[in-house]
């Protein structure tokens, strides 16, 4: 039980403090968003993982879903993106190369 509450923590802080600076524009990070944004929106992603938990009776859909979106874009969309990113001036070869592993 400890586990799943300190996992828990560990993944809702990140949601939490991206999710304020979508929302609302303030750095979460620096204190910015106001007590009434900051605990409304917590309430409302704790009450939505709650739902959450208690609508979906098998998690290993959940996790099967999960795997095959994020092991496609951890295996060809990153490496990519961040090579399109990191050279500034690439050949028209790689360039190619690069586009076509993005659009496959």
């Amino acid at each position: 039980v400890d586990l799943v509450v300190l996992s828990y923590m560990i993944m809702a802080i990140p949601c939490k403090v991206a999710m304020i600076d979508l929302i609302f524009g303030k750095n979460e990070a620096m204190n910015e968003a106001s007590p009434a944004q900051f605990y409304g929106f917590n309430i409302c992603l704790n009450v939505a993982a709650l739902l959450f938990a208690l609508a979906v009776s098998d998690l290993a859909m959940i996790l099967d879903i999960n795997g095959a979106i994020c092991t496609n874009f951890v295996a060809f969309i990153l490496p990519a993106a961040f090579y399109m990113r990191v050279w500034k001036e690439p050949t028209c070869c790689t360039r190619l190369a690069t586009w076509l592993l993005l659009a496959f």
